[in-house]
């Protein structure tokens, strides 16, 4: 306990006796002391005695003692609610301000329980009312974690709290009156009826989010007040992390996410009139049961306003500008956060269609559709309920919640992954001289979070460094990715994404050049070459920008350890050749065709390892058409870093725990089957046979043994699109012609075979490029 805090009940009790010797002194204290003015300063020490008065409400609280200390945590005075949960107190003369107010105890008389502790402020001697709501709590906590220490709150600070939380948590407080202030404004019977609604919407609103315990819903408030210290509800302070302690399961993320959806539950219910309680034992109250106990409510504070009035006074009530634009902006934020999260939003776009139909100045009942609000309600309630069962990777909650940050900045997220990469270093540079923008490093689950800086001039290049890849146990390869524009929110980052950016890069002249447009026509051909059934699970994947989640994770993850073997057994498993070798195949890819030129002209590079890229081309061509065999039969192995292979089963172990590790939601028993369940894409399919035939056509060329390579061709041939490819090709076929392939290859890397590249006709060059002219340092 404080030193300056004593036992408040018992003080309570001798305060009130003072109160009446205080009450029959005070006339001559007046004509003694004269009548000194009050300081409007936001501080000071109140020269002459200040009444305060207000009222507590979750629900209205009776027998709460309310408490106010200095800035420096001393106590001053306390007072106890009465049973219209209302208090008035004599605040000394001499007392510093600002005061903190706080409540402790007493029954909330809508649930009938215990309610959470909560906050409010006296900015300065002239102010004669503080209520204490969980609104209030929010501005207290805003204004103290903005200024550091209560004793250097300043008058622009809460007035700028109180603005920012009636915006994102008034549920309508302004309803019937536009002007009021949720501290300082004292309750009428014109004003209570939208007070006690929008209170026990916001405290409704965390018992949702986190759970009816009222000891964590004090912490939340308390959370909540620090995250909207920048006014917005993101988890960050201004884009650092929060101090406060935070419950038990939760984070500043989770907890940001939780109240971001169940606000637009709440919300509608508000609007509709339809608002339910949620009691300490998490059992709920019938709606008719919800609107007695809140209509008795309004009658308890101002006895003026009968039960009965305040029922209709709630059934007609007109929305608020705020109001509206409050579950608006609930909708879209909503959206935003479940499109990060891999979750549909079709339910929530259609619920933000329907909201199009709330008029500020009208009731809100009947305006939308309960067909539209519940099936909305229910994806909310959906994604709270996996928030809280740890469905969502960490870094993907951080994501999904940076989307409603500051505006001005840009928050991208996604994966590293060849294998899951580890502790990899994720850099972001501008498009003109390289500048760095920003760095992250990747978490235990492969991801990462950047915030890009306001007045960034897009594209953007990504590149990871370092780290381990869990899956051959290798220091990672140099990886490359993009971020088009700022509308752009996953940035993931593999293998393919590696080629893709370089063949983009080099298609247009230079990363400045790159544009939506232009990269889509790149990234076409970069699926029908190096995708290795990428799509699998979801046929419109991007690689680029599309979440990772349960309902892709386990294609995504054998895709990306595909193009990578595939580079491994090309050049062998030195990161740095991985990385060069990534590099010279996107900008060979630049013009549609792999084939050691671009555009027509020898591409000049040699790498480490003395291959061209001629060279380079024929060698990745050879093994990428024995890994795609291996992928489509679930039976890929993985080349280590001392140039050994891990067995196709262990492979298998290592890719599901992959899956595991970069979505925990997916088992990794459960990635396992998925694994060997996963159906034969359209563009796989087309990889196959051209692969197949690409390499069939060189050795053919150059007078080699084929029967292993023909046998693999005929075996394949058993593969069908939309049917599982697992186990279809036997083992010994592929280990064959896999053999053959190294001999040939072997032999262009040693020197003993020429290097005559013959492409078929299965991939078409496109046109040269515009922009191709003026390649900058970008274009290899």
């Amino acid at each position: 306990m404080d030193k300056y805090s004593p036992n408040i009940e018992a003080m309570v009790s001798i305060m009130i006796k003072k109160a009446v010797i205080t009450a029959l002194l005070l006339p001559l204290w007046i004509y003694v002391s004269g009548c000194g003015g009050a300081s409007n300063s936001g501080g000071g020490s109140g020269s002459s005695s200040t009444t305060v008065s207000g009222v507590v409400i979750d629900g209205p609280v009776t027998s709460s003692i309310v408490t106010f200390t200095d800035g420096n945590g001393k106590f001053i005075i306390a007072a106890k609610t009465g049973a219209d949960a209302q208090y008035s107190i004599s605040i000394p003369i001499g007392t510093s301000f600002p005061l903190h107010v706080s409540t402790s105890g007493g029954t909330d008389r809508v649930s009938e329980e215990a309610p959470a502790a909560m906050d409010s402020l006296v900015a300065d001697a002239s102010q004669t009312t503080a209520n204490v709501t969980p609104m209030t709590s929010l501005v207290y906590r805003a204004v103290v974690a903005n200024a550091g220490n209560l004793d250097k709150v300043t008058a622009p600070m809460i007035a700028t709290a109180k603005k920012d939380v009636v915006a994102k948590f008034g549920f309508g407080i302004d309803a019937e009156n536009s002007g009021i202030d949720p501290v300082t404004s004292a309750v009428n019977a014109n004003t209570i009826t939208s007070v006690i609604r929008s209170s026990e919407a916001m405290a409704e609103t965390i018992r949702r989010a986190v759970g009816p315990n009222q000891t964590t819903v004090a912490q939340v408030l308390t959370i909540l007040g620090e995250d909207m210290a920048d006014g917005y509800l993101d988890g960050k302070k201004g884009g650092a992390d929060l101090t406060h302690t935070m419950p038990t399961g939760f984070d500043a993320s989770t907890i940001a996410t939780t109240v971001a959806q169940q606000k637009v539950a709440v919300g509608l219910e508000v609007v509709a009139n339809q608002l339910t309680v949620t009691k300490s034992d998490g059992s709920e109250l019938s709606l008719a049961d919800s609107k007695t106990q809140l209509s008795r409510a309004v009658n308890r504070v101002v006895s003026t306003v009968s039960a009965s009035t305040a029922l209709d006074k709630m059934n007609q009530m007109p929305l608020s500008e705020n109001q509206v634009t409050q579950v608006t902006t609930d909708i879209n934020d909503a959206i935003k956060v479940h499109g990060i999260l891999g979750e549909s939003t079709s339910a929530l776009t259609a619920l933000g269609t329907a909201a199009k139909n709330l008029k500020a100045g009208q009731a809100g009942i009947d305006r939308i559709d309960t067909l539209v609000a519940s099936t909305a309600t229910s994806t909310v309630d959906t994604v709270t309920s996996n928030v809280k069962n740890s469905t969502y990777a960490t870094s993907v909650l951080s994501s999904a919640v940076a989307t409603v940050g500051p505006p001005g900045t840009v928050t991208v997220s996604g994966i590293v992954v060849d294998g899951p990469v580890v502790g990899a270093t994720v850099t972001i540079r501008d498009n003109t001289d390289g500048t760095v923008l920003g760095t992250a490093v990747t978490g235990a689950d492969a991801r990462y979070v950047l915030i890009i800086p306001a007045g960034s001039s897009f594209p953007l290049h990504l590149s990871s460094s370092g780290g381990t890849d869990k899956v051959s146990g290798a220091t990672a390869a140099q990886m490359d990715s993009y971020v088009i524009d700022a509308n752009q929110t996953t940035a993931n980052i593999t293998p393919l994404t590696t080629v893709l950016y370089h063949a983009a890069v080099n298609a247009v002249g230079g990363l400045r050049y790159m544009t939506a447009t232009s990269v889509s026509q790149v990234k076409t051909e970069m699926m029908a070459q190096f995708g290795f059934g990428i799509d699998a699970q979801e046929v419109e994947l991007d690689p680029v920008t599309s979440p990772i989640r349960s309902g892709n994770v386990v294609s995504v993850v054998r895709s990306a350890e595909a193009m990578g073997e595939t580079m491994r057994r090309a050049v062998g498993s030195s990161a740095t050749a991985v990385t060069r070798a990534l590099a010279v195949i996107g900008a060979d890819m630049s013009d549609g065709t792999l084939d050691g030129l671009k555009n027509g002209v020898t591409i000049a590079e040699t790498l480490e390892t003395g291959l061209s890229a001629v060279d380079l081309s024929i060698v990745v061509t050879q093994h990428k058409a024995i890994v795609g065999v291996e992928a489509a039969n679930n039976s890929l192995k993985v080349t280590q870093s001392d140039s050994t292979q891990v067995t196709a089963s262990n492979v298998l172990t290592k890719l599901s725990l992959a899956s595991h590790t970069l979505e925990p939601s997916v088992a990794q028993a459960t990635a396992a089957t998925s694994m060997a369940a996963l159906l034969i894409s359209t563009k796989q399919k087309a990889q196959l046979t051209a692969d197949l035939t690409d390499a069939l056509t060189y050795q053919t060329s150059q007078g080699a043994t084929t029967t292993a390579l023909t046998a693999l061709q005929t075996a394949t041939d058993s593969m069908v699109s939309g049917q599982t490819g697992a186990g279809v090709v036997s083992t010994t076929v592929i280990d064959t012609a896999a053999s053959a392939t190294k001999t040939i290859t072997d032999g262009i890397k040693n020197g003993t075979s020429s290097a005559v590249m013959v492409i078929s006709d299965v991939y078409q060059p496109v046109s040269q490029r515009v922009g191709s002219d003026h390649c900058s340092g970008d274009c290899v």
